[in-house]
């Protein structure tokens, strides 16, 4: 799988994830709304640590486990039921 394929696939994962458990109806969007304040619109680069962290604070939620198995990981793509409980 190429590199471009999964992280968009792991993208929509991860707002379908924040979609179902945030109390406050977090998206995606809010995630990187505030990657480009803190970072993009002033210019620089944001940490490779950080991401998790930076997820975290935007969606409210803890990721440790979805970032373990799917982006640090090698786990299968588990799109199918996200997309289900999303309908």
């Amino acid at each position: 799988m190429s590199y471009y394929l999964k992280g968009g696939l792991v993208s929509l994962m991860l707002d379908l994830t924040i979609r179902a458990r945030s109390e406050h109806g977090r998206t995606l969007d809010d995630l990187m709304r505030l990657f480009w304040r803190r970072y993009g619109a002033r210019g620089i680069g944001f940490p490779e640590g950080e991401v998790q962290a930076i997820c975290e604070e935007a969606s409210g939620l803890k990721l440790r486990d979805f970032f373990d198995r799917y982006v640090r990981g090698t786990a299968e793509l588990e799109l199918a039921p996200l997309l289900r409980s999303s309908v």
